[in-house]
């Protein structure tokens, strides 16, 4: 069966999802108010944007990764079903597009809010700043991340295909001997965590 490193990366990261939403639908039945908790209201978005119904939160957390899992699925179907490897990684970039594009599109379409908050918290982890104050939601996304640790090493791999095969002869040999050396480091580190644990 064909199942490429980038569709690895996506089910992964879509599988967090849905286990994220299934922690906002567990807190939300224990009665845990989840907006007020995660302090979600101190993030940096206009009262309008945000829609404070808290058990709305995780059915819009659930619709983002079922669609964002549609996605992956149908480029994943037809990844399969081509035998030609740039065809392969023509879709798997394209899948990756669409995908990237439904999470930064400004409209107001398919849970703006939580895309909004998504990314926002993305960029106070990426940029973080003295001055602000650290939300716990800040936090909670930093160590999904830190979770997700694994991930971003194979998602470093598929960057190096995507520039491979839109660049080929700008980073022919120099990019696959520099992908075989982290290939090799990358196998190393699982190795030794597998031993570890």
């Amino acid at each position: 069966m064909y199942f490429p490193a980038a569709f690895q990366v996506l089910f992964l990261a879509l599988l967090a999802a849905f286990g994220w939403g299934m922690n906002l639908r567990l807190l939300s039945r224990a009665g845990v108010k989840v907006r007020p908790v995660l302090q979600l209201a101190q993030l940096p978005t206009t009262h309008a944007d945000i829609d404070w119904v808290d058990d709305g939160l995780y059915g819009n957390v659930f619709r983002l990764a079922a669609v964002l899992s549609g996605i992956a699925s149908i480029g994943w179907i037809l990844c399969a079903m081509s035998r030609d490897p740039a065809i392969q990684t023509a879709i798997t970039l394209l899948t990756y597009i669409v995908i990237i594009f439904v999470l930064v599109v400004p409209r107001r379409i398919l849970c703006y809010t939580v895309r909004r908050q998504f990314l926002g918290l993305l960029a106070r982890i990426v940029k973080p700043s003295m001055t602000d104050p650290v939300c716990l939601a800040d936090v909670v996304m930093a160590d999904i991340l830190t979770s997700c640790a694994r991930m971003f090493a194979d998602l470093f791999l598929v960057g190096c295909q995507f520039g491979k095969f839109i660049w080929p002869k700008r980073f022919g040999a120099d990019l696959s001997a520099s992908q075989g050396g982290l290939s090799a480091l990358v196998q190393f580190v699982r190795d030794r965590h597998e031993q570890d644990a």
